[in-house]
C-alpha cells in the first residue's frame, strides 16, 4: 500500500503524525508491506491520502499551496474514488462547506 503523507511537517496538531505511524504498524502486521512516499504529489501512486490538522494560520498558508494546482490534483484523486483520512483542520480543508443541519 502506498501512502501520500500531505503536508507532514506542517499539519501536526496533537500529534497527527501518530495516527498515520500507527495505521502503518497495523497494517504491516497483518502481511500488508506499507510505503510513504511523499512530495511531488503523484495522484496514480498512492492508495490512501492522509491529511492531519493544525491552527488556522497554518491552514491559511496551505491553502495558497492548495490553489497552486495541489487542489486540482487532490479534486481529480476524489473522483476517481482514492481513500482519504482527514483529520481536524486537513478536513476541513478539503471541503467547501459544512451542513449540520
Amino acid at each position: 500500500m502506498h501512502i501520500c503523507h500531505l503536508y507532514p511537517d506542517i499539519l501536526n496538531l496533537y500529534g497527527d503524525r501518530g495516527n498515520i505511524f500507527t495505521m502503518k504498524r497495523r497494517l504491516e502486521a497483518r502481511g500488508i508491506g506499507v510505503q510513504m512516499i511523499g512530495q511531488p504529489l503523484d495522484i496514480d501512486k498512492y492508495d490512501l491520502f492522509f491529511i492531519g490538522g493544525r491552527q488556522d494560520f497554518e491552514q491559511e498558508v496551505l491553502l495558497r499551496d492548495l490553489a497552486g494546482g495541489k487542489g486540482r490534483d487532490i479534486r481529480t484523486a476524489v473522483e476517481d474514488e482514492k481513500v482519504f483520512l482527514a483529520i481536524c483542520g486537513g478536513y476541513q480543508m478539503l471541503g467547501q462547506t459544512l451542513d449540520d443541519p
